[in-house]
């Protein structure tokens, strides 16, 4: 964690200031005042677990910021990991059983997200908690994962089923324009002597979302390929016909909605074009084992077929972990027109604005990066 903004060092690092990051401590630890076993808990979790949450500002309160805390019955000596995941800055803590902090952790996960380690020192139910780095941090939706150390141990038959992934249209619809994402941008170089890339999908997901950080994209959605990949999808945005972004607030205006719970792919398209004439954007980046061939049809507006859920904020724990070689990584963007106020919205077939283009007026890579103007 660094003490400057992700926010306000992106204009920074655009105009290509160097920046020196300077380390922080973690956040203070209030003097440890035992809490009832019941403090903040809402639900329960055991060994080799999963548990979906949203955490928000009208949970209870510690170390005033909000918590969410899950049951969990450990034996003596029994060892543990706990894992968060979120696309916001997670924080995680272990409470024993006589209500004091026992363990906590702020980014020794991936990228943002907080993993602990632990060996129960008295039997008894313990509390796993959820809550954010700062009081600043906005939470959200998160999923909570346990590993049991040691033995293999069987998942218990009360499991509760894992939420299904909302999952995108495959073949992709065809696009404004699309192109390939250079690999070395959102993956690790092999190994010396190995032949391709192995790479972990968190790890790509962890790429990609500092990408749309440092462009300032402030809402995505993720949505996946079966088991082999996922798809970051950009909340819509106004552009000039050069590919620019719209200057401040009017790049993302308030009256384009955000997605809910139960859209699906092409409703949470449709559902941010409802008010301004103008150019909009949307930049889908693909990854995947798969060949990428894009369907027959384009993307709209009356193409809303099937998909019935909605959009992931992030790549769930289990995924997070798959290893998969040689992943295909495209950016396919999806530009619309609403001429006047009384036109409807029109899917462009064409563009001049190429793809890489689109992603370094975004601000996710420069066109260097990317390999040059096409």
């Amino acid at each position: 964690m660094c003490c400057l903004s992700r926010w306000s060092a992106a204009p920074l690092v655009a105009a290509g200031v160097a920046l020196a990051l300077v380390a922080c401590a973690p956040p203070p630890l209030p003097a440890q005042q035992p809490m009832s076993n019941a403090w903040g808990v809402v639900g329960t979790i055991g060994s080799n677990q999963e548990v979906q949450g949203k955490l928000t500002q009208m949970d209870a309160r510690w170390d005033n910021r909000p918590l969410q805390a899950y049951q969990f019955s450990c034996q003596a000596g029994q060892s543990f990991r706990m894992d968060v995941f979120s696309v916001w800055d997670n924080y995680a803590l272990v409470f024993d059983p006589m209500g004091n902090v026992a363990a906590r952790d702020d980014d020794s996960g991936d990228g943002l997200n907080a993993s602990i380690t632990y060996t129960c020192t008295m039997s008894g139910v313990y509390r796993l908690a959820v809550t954010t780095f700062t009081v600043g941090t906005a939470p959200g939706p998160y999923a909570l994962q346990v590993t049991g150390i040691g033995a293999a141990m069987p998942l218990p038959d009360s499991m509760p089923q894992r939420i299904p992934l909302p999952q995108f249209p495959w073949p992709p619809p065809v696009a404004t324009t699309r192109d390939v994402v250079p690999r070395g941008l959102v993956t690790r170089p092999a190994p010396a002597g190995a032949e391709g890339s192995v790479d972990t999908l968190g790890g790509v997901a962890d790429s990609i979302e500092s990408a749309l950080r440092r462009g300032g994209i402030r809402d995505h959605a993720v949505y996946f390929i079966g088991d082999s990949g996922f798809v970051y999808v950009t909340r819509a945005e106004m552009i000039q016909p050069t590919g620019a972004p719209y200057p401040g607030d009017d790049r993302f205006p308030t009256d384009l909605r955000t997605a809910s719970g139960s859209q699906g792919f092409l409703e949470f398209i449709i559902s941010r074009f409802r008010a301004r004439p103008g150019y909009f954007r949307i930049i889908a980046i693909i990854v995947t084992s798969r060949p990428i061939v894009t369907g027959g049809a384009p993307l709209s507006l009356d193409s809303a077929t099937v998909l019935v859920n909605g959009g992931a904020l992030t790549v769930p724990g289990a995924l997070r972990r798959r290893a998969v070689r040689d992943l295909q990584v495209e950016a396919h963007v999806y530009e619309y027109l609403r001429p006047t106020a009384s036109d409807t919205v029109g899917f462009r077939a064409a563009s001049p604005v190429g793809a890489r283009r689109h992603l370094a007026a975004a601000g996710l890579w420069t066109l260097d990066q990317l390999g040059g103007m096409r």
